[in-house]
């Protein structure tokens, strides 16, 4: 259930600006006011049913591995909203007999559906001038009832484990992917179902991959990067409304995502784990045929723009340690920092027009001690014998408070004098600073 009712407003003051007059600052007259009112009554029902069965068969340097899942879901949906855009004390669009809402949506939809899939995958395992090859190959096939559609997706990768005095893995993977939307990406912001014409999404993969496991300071470590690209096809656009995700519903898009990750962890204090990663991304999509208007008056093409989850940088830090002399304390650290997402209004034709959100940052900091463990002082006491540890922790989230944004709540305005209506982005802030504390027994 959604319910929700979110109000903004307005005043437009005029004020006397003589420095010499004793009011100098304060408001004359009142020459505008407005108000913007969202509300929305939504119900959903879903009930989906899954039966699978998976199996696996080894012989020699091969293992083959086969499934087939049936699933039903059966969708009922209530969609109740409206705005109402006042301008001083008058609803707009106005009319002398009667009162209009800004925007109505209702609606009220079913959908059933039966999704089939099956897949057949063998890894084939052999050697080869001393080193390992892993060969895996596969396909699978899916049908959807709602459009009669039918995809076979082969998949394939080959990976090289090097006769090295290094522990080195190195991958290439490729492979054909579809995915068939579920009812929210069926479903546009009108409120209207598309069952006629929408399809699976797809998408073909190239992922080149490598691991480096090695010791440093008589301890473990393991290094990963991946390099990828994905091209997209048949894609269905959407956009971040508040925290809502709104669908176009059609297959109208092209895109890709390319990008670049590394890992690195191990034990960089002795007996516990730390990471630090860093990653690229850079996705994009055109939908095909969105043209505009421009300023000369001719039409031009959209192209290529920022999908909602192009995120250029992402860079985490996750780091523990504890006290040399009493290994019983210890204390945490985990950093995030992400360049900032793009951002679009609703109810826009144009899907390119993309503001910034700014970067994610946070550090979340934590203290903890072993107060009980079956080698401690308190190990043989009667409370504690049974117990194989006792971790008491407290912890920091957003130590540094900050206030980042997940997305904006835009608050509309009457139009003015060129019968231009606008809008204001109000910030949805993510959790502040939280203070919490922890008790952790292990039996």
């Amino acid at each position: 259930q959604e319910s929700f009712d979110i109000q903004g407003y307005y005043l437009i003051n005029a004020l006397d600006n003589n420095p010499d007059s004793d009011n100098f600052g304060d408001s004359l007259m009142n020459i505008g006011i407005g108000s913007y009112l969202d509300h929305a009554r939504n119900k959903l029902n879903a009930r989906v049913l899954s039966l699978a069965h998976k199996g696996e068969y080894t012989r020699g340097g091969n293992k083959l591995f086969w499934g087939i899942r049936a699933r039903s879901e059966f969708i009922e949906d209530e969609l109740n909203e409206w705005n109402l855009v006042d301008s001083a004390g008058y609803s707009i669009p106005f009319s002398s007999s009667s009162v209009f809402l800004n925007e109505t949506t209702r609606a009220v939809n079913t959908l059933a559906s039966v999704k089939l899939t099956s897949y057949l995958q063998n890894t084939y395992t052999f050697e080869k001038d001393s080193h390992t090859y892993y060969l895996t190959g596969g396909l699978r096939g899916s049908y959807w009832d709602v459009n009669g559609e039918f995809n076979l997706s082969p998949r394939i990768s080959l990976a090289v484990e090097p006769n090295w005095v290094k522990d080195v893995l190195f991958q290439f993977a490729s492979g054909y992917y579809i995915q068939y939307p579920f009812y929210r990406e069926m479903r546009n912001p009108q409120g209207e179902l598309n069952k006629e014409t929408i399809e699976a999404q797809k998408s073909v993969h190239f992922v080149l991959s490598g691991d480096y496991t090695f010791m440093a300071w008589d301890r473990p470590f393991k290094f990963t990067t991946e390099v990828y690209y994905k091209l997209l096809r048949d894609v269905i656009p959407y956009r971040v409304n508040d925290v809502r995700i709104e669908y176009m519903a059609e297959n109208r898009a092209k895109g890709y995502a390319t990008g670049v990750d590394f890992k690195l962890f191990g034990e960089f204090v002795p007996g516990n784990e730390s990471w630090v990663s860093l990653s690229f991304l850079r996705t994009r999509e055109d939908i095909e045929g969105d043209r505009y208007r421009n300023a000369e008056g001719g039409f031009e093409e959209a192209g290529y723009y920022r999908r909602p989850t192009d995120q250029l940088m992402n860079f985490g830090l996750f780091f523990q340690d504890y006290l040399p002399s009493n290994p019983s304390y210890k204390v945490h650290l985990n950093f995030l920092y992400g360049t900032n997402l793009p951002t679009s209004p609703p109810n826009q034709e144009r899907y390119d027009l993309i503001y910034e959100i700014r970067p994610y940052r946070r550090v979340d900091l934590g203290f903890s001690k072993m107060v009980n463990s079956r080698e401690g002082v308190l190990a043989n006491s009667k409370p504690f014998q049974r117990f194989e540890s006792i971790w008491i922790s407290a912890e920091i989230f957003n130590l540094l408070g900050v206030n980042n944004v997940i997305s904006y709540q835009w608050v509309k305005t009457v139009s003015n004098l060129d019968n231009i209506q606008g809008q204001y982005a109000i910030p949805n802030f993510l959790t502040g600073r939280r203070f919490n504390v922890k008790l952790q027994v292990k039996f």
